[in-house]
């Protein structure tokens, strides 16, 4: 293999790593600097490029052929990333999901890691996750999956029919379920909460049942979530401990 078809299979292994650093939390966001990633993706990609073996390298006939096979590198690495952000996502959602009965969706904030919006509820679950994401390693987990994407992937080799979508819609019900899951704890208490005050404001007119109700819905609620925490904390190490442990057998639908 001449020089040139070297250089160009070590640009797919870097297509593949840009990918895969736009989903993974942390790297991912706006606040980690623009040349940090670019030469980490460099570093990483050139030391990964060495441990594959010639022989899955792809020739490159035409340009068209190579404008598809990069996509389909970003198209993976997106997919491995996709797998660890999601549990981002769903503690995201299911921050969303309580912050209503709490009486705390008015108040919401840019996400400095998103650029969106996001209640802060939503905010405190997702830092709580990238700090979990630190201390667990995530990282080395996301960048040992990207070395052995390889072996279930090839170059070349990713292939998105329609078996792939329900794959893909499954994935997405089971951040709403788990999401919902992860909200009930809260969400009971809140609930008996405000059908107490309903029963209130009928039988006694008069009071001013927002407020009393607005503070007991935030006083409950964040006692609620202070007891589940440590709770929470194992959750998110589990949820990120089956996202790195399934991660062939997602990538193993697409080829």
């Amino acid at each position: 293999m001449d020089s040139v078809e070297t250089i160009i299979n070590f640009f797919l292994c870097f297509i593949r790593f840009v990918g895969v650093l736009m989903m993974t939390p942390l790297i991912s966001s706006n606040n980690f600097p623009v040349k940090a990633k670019a030469f980490m993706a460099f570093l990483v990609s050139l030391s990964i490029f060495f441990t594959i073996p010639i022989d899955t390298f792809v020739p490159i006939v035409d340009d068209v052929t190579l404008v598809i096979i990069s996509v389909k590198e970003f198209a993976v690495g997106v997919l491995i990333g996709l797998n660890v952000a999601l549990v981002n996502e769903v503690l995201n959602f299911s921050g969303s999901i309580i912050s209503t009965p709490m009486g705390l969706s008015i108040a919401t904030a840019v996400d400095p890691a998103s650029g969106e919006g996001s209640t802060t509820m939503g905010q405190f679950n997702s830092t709580l996750a990238t700090f979990l994401f630190l201390v667990i390693d995530g990282h080395h987990y996301v960048f040992n999956a990207y070395q052995n994407s390889y072996f279930v992937i090839p170059l070349g080799e990713f292939s998105f029919e329609v078996t792939g979508i329900p794959i893909l819609i499954h994935t997405f019900y089971k951040i709403f379920l788990i999401a919902v899951q992860i909200s009930l704890p809260i969400l009971a208490p809140l609930f008996m909460i405000n059908f107490a005050l309903g029963v209130l404001a009928r039988t006694m007119p008069k009071l001013n049942i927002f407020m009393v109700g607005i503070p007991l819905q935030i006083v409950v609620g964040m006692v609620t979530y202070i007891i589940i925490l440590p709770f929470m904390v194992n959750l998110i190490k589990a949820l990120y401990g089956n996202s790195f442990k399934d991660m062939a057998s997602f990538l193993g639908n697409f080829v």
